[in-house]
């Protein structure tokens, strides 16, 4: 697995943004790559993320899922964006 990360925060678990819990704030970590995508995706993926707002140092909060195998619901810099789960699963997150 690779990592695209500006900061670590020592100390705190880490999780996925797919098993954050709902009105928890939290910090990105780190986004990392799954194994399964190519350089073109990851960087395609990464590039959309950071587009939403979500890189790593920035607060965000689950605020939903469109259901349970549906996209989750974020609350990010002021704006609520979807995400799939499958990028979801990247977004790897600390508790404030």
């Amino acid at each position: 697995m690779s990592y695209h990360s500006e900061r670590s925060d020592l100390g705190k678990a880490v999780l996925s943004l797919e098993r954050a819990r709902e009105g928890v704030r939290y910090r990105v970590a780190l986004i990392a790559r799954a194994e399964s995508l190519n350089d073109r995706t990851w960087q395609g993926a990464v590039l959309r993320l950071e587009e939403l707002g979500m890189f790593a140092g920035e607060m965000l909060e689950k605020s939903g899922s469109l259901g349970p195998l549906a996209a989750i619901i974020v609350k990010v810099g002021g704006s609520r964006v979807a995400v799939s789960r499958d990028l979801a699963r990247s977004v790897l997150l600390r508790e404030v």
